[in-house]
């Protein structure tokens, strides 16, 4: 066994402690141990160095030099996440998602200039996104919310133009969308949701062939509604609900005609519903509740059946 390079034991039922005794496992360079209810210290054998504090991860990760993928996500780990993450140059994937951890995101992460995926979310996690994360220009999938974040999102996130999952709702951001972000159009799913964001939205956003999902929902927005958004072909799903935009709904929007969930309540939008969005044949939910709109419901809508 001590010539073993992948050790994956995902969503496996697994509960109770790791044992010491898969530190002999000398050659091991993907260790998976996700969707598990594994509590109590990582071995020190695993490490080759002296135990950690119970439940954490121990800073003597950073001797596993060979990993290139490391999932300890859905487990119980609780502490800080160790600046020796750095240290794992190799790593192509990094995902610590849905546990305990505090702290900050160290910075030596920008280190791994590997990585297509960083999952940080559903933790307690707090403090800045730090700058260096600008170094992994191969990031393709980077999520870190539901955590206690604030601060600016990097304006560089996107600046590789490979990213397309980008998830940060539900945390303390403040400021405006990541200037990156406009041009990026490798873009398919995007939330931002639950924070508090500002900036005029018509100046920030761009046109995303490919996004599929976009959620600004529960922000400081404020502006009008783009017209480039009936430019966005892929998109099924935008929320926009809970901020500030004003101005009519634009009738480009009625060209986005994959849109099956559209939610632009509770903002001060003027004006009548375009009978354009009579067009979105595949819309089962709209939701324009809470704004100023006047006139009477375009015929179209009525007819749409998936509502």
């Amino acid at each position: 066994m001590t010539s073993l390079h992948v050790l994956y034991l995902h969503d496996d039922g697994i509960n109770g402690s790791i044992p010491q005794e898969i530190g002999s496992l000398s050659s091991l360079q993907k260790l998976g141990l996700g969707r598990n209810s594994l509590t109590g210290p990582i071995p020190a054998s695993l490490w080759k160095l002296a135990p950690a504090n119970e439940g954490s991860i121990p800073p003597s990760i950073g001797n596993l030099v060979n990993l290139t993928i490391l999932a300890l996500l859905l487990n119980n780990f609780y502490g800080s996440i160790p600046s020796t993450f750095g240290n794992l140059t190799k790593l192509t994937l990094l995902d610590v998602q849905q546990n305990q951890l505090t702290g900050h995101i160290p910075p030596e992460i920008g280190k791994l200039k590997l990585l297509t995926k960083l999952g940080l979310f559903i933790n307690h996690l707090s403090g800045t996104i730090p700058r260096e994360l600008k170094n992994l220009t191969n990031l393709i999938n980077l999520g870190v919310s539901s955590n206690m974040l604030s601060g600016y999102l990097p304006q560089d996130i996107c600046s590789s133009g490979l990213l397309v999952n980008f998830t940060a709702n539900d945390n303390y951001f403040i400021g405006s969308v990541p200037k990156s972000l406009r041009n990026c159009s490798s873009l398919y799913r995007v939330r931002l949701d639950g924070n508090r964001l500002s900036r005029n939205l018509s100046e920030d956003l761009g046109v995303y062939p490919n996004c599929n999902y976009i959620d600004l929902s529960h922000n400081n927005f404020y502006g009008e509604l783009s017209q480039n958004w009936g430019q966005c072909q892929s998109l099924q799903s935008l929320k926009i609900s809970q901020n500030r935009i004003s101005g009519g709904i634009p009738p480009q929007l009625g060209e986005a005609v994959q849109l099956r969930v559209l939610d632009l309540s509770s903002n001060y939008l003027v004006g009548t519903i375009p009978k354009e969005l009579g067009r979105l044949v595949s819309l089962f939910d709209l939701n324009l509740g809470g704004n100023e709109l006047s006139g009477s419901i375009p015929w179209g809508i009525g007819m749409l059946s998936n509502l």
